[in-house]
């Protein structure tokens, strides 16, 4: 199978107008992609093969564009003789060759402009569905860091921020509350630090603070679980899901900490994720759980901020009930030290 075919199927795909046309086209490109790869032929032959691949499946789609997303009401309901008109898009498509999955792809790599998949085609050497989706989305996320370059955050020694009166606004929000909860007991937050009630930590001032697209990591006690949902809510966030589950180690051995707490042995404690709008994971590796010893009373392992920037990169975020600066995050809180 020679590089002349692949040229001949070129122009067929740009006078192809029918997916029939297409199909015979991605059938032939995905052929000699294979056979390239299995006698070892050059790079180029495969990356060619791909590019005609993937320019069919993104033609197949735009081709397609009269025919609707979802299923209108007739479709549901009858089933008139031209059904056919009634598929949605991406049955219509699946029925002619590719599967659920490619699809959805498909979908999003039509929804790339013109110029930016040429340049995708034109300055990489590997050319895959997956791989222009991913650099579609890194760029999408650089211009979203642009957008806010103007927000100074990273300082040689982090800053004290006054929340009350500030225009920064910020993409990440790592919040530590001082939950009040157990008053009447003995053993009450209140003998460790001046505490806030779920009104006054309500009340913050923190929508002013974030950014439209805004990610928040909340620590949160289990006597007070469902209290914080209302927190969240009323600094504008939406809960999504429990980010970290702190298993506690003790301080000079690898065991596990407990102390007695009302009903059984407790030891885990839970970092919540709510979001504003729009935050993209970068890191899909990092996980739920963590084992780290204690140290300070309700002192949280350091580590953790490293993760919140392993899993949304590096963007403007700011520390609230911190207990000390921390470089190249600002900060706010009563107990912070050098």
């Amino acid at each position: 199978m020679s590089l002349i075919k692949l040229e001949q199927a070129k122009i067929l795909l740009s006078e192809a107008n029918t997916l029939e046309d297409i199909k015979k086209v991605v059938d032939l490109a995905e052929m000699a992609k294979e056979y390239y790869k299995r006698a070892w032929m050059a790079d180029e032959a495969q990356r060619l093969a791909s590019e005609i691949s993937l320019r069919a499946k993104r033609k197949a789609w735009n081709i397609t564009k009269d025919i609707p997303k979802k299923p209108g009401p007739i479709a549901k309901k009858d089933s008139p003789p031209d059904a056919e008109k009634l598929q949605t898009k991406g049955e219509v498509i699946k029925k002619a060759w590719l599967t659920t999955q490619e699809v959805s792809k498909n979908e999003q790599i039509s929804n790339i402009s013109e110029e930016e998949f040429e340049e995708y085609i034109e300055n990489n050497k590997e050319i895959t569905t997956t791989w222009v989706l991913k650099m579609a989305k890194a760029k999408e996320f650089e211009k979203r860091r642009n957008d806010v370059a103007n927000i100074e955050t990273k300082v040689d020694d982090s800053i004290f921020v006054d929340i009350y009166n500030t225009d920064n606004k910020y993409n990440i929000i790592y919040a530590d509350p001082a939950w009040q909860y157990w008053e009447s007991w003995e053993k009450n937050q209140s003998i460790h630090y001046k505490t806030m009630s779920i009104e006054e930590i309500s009340s913050l001032p923190i929508n002013n603070i974030s950014s439209k697209d805004c990610i928040l990591f909340m620590w949160v006690s289990f006597p007070i679980l469902y209290e914080a949902k209302k927190v969240i809510e009323s600094w504008w966030f939406t809960y999504s899901t429990c980010w970290f589950v702190w298993i506690k180690k003790n301080k000079k051995s690898d065991s596990n900490f407990f102390w007695c707490w009302a009903r059984t042995r407790a030891n885990t404690e839970l970092c919540l994720i709510a979001t504003k709008w729009k935050i993209e994971r970068i890191d899909a590796t990092i996980s739920q759980l963590i084992e780290e010893p204690i140290w300070l009373h309700s002192e949280k392992p350091n580590i953790v901020r490293k993760k919140i920037v392993q899993l949304v990169w590096d963007l403007p975020r700011i520390e609230l009930f911190s207990r000390q600066k921390e470089e190249y995050w600002d900060c706010w809180g009563n107990e912070i030290i050098n």
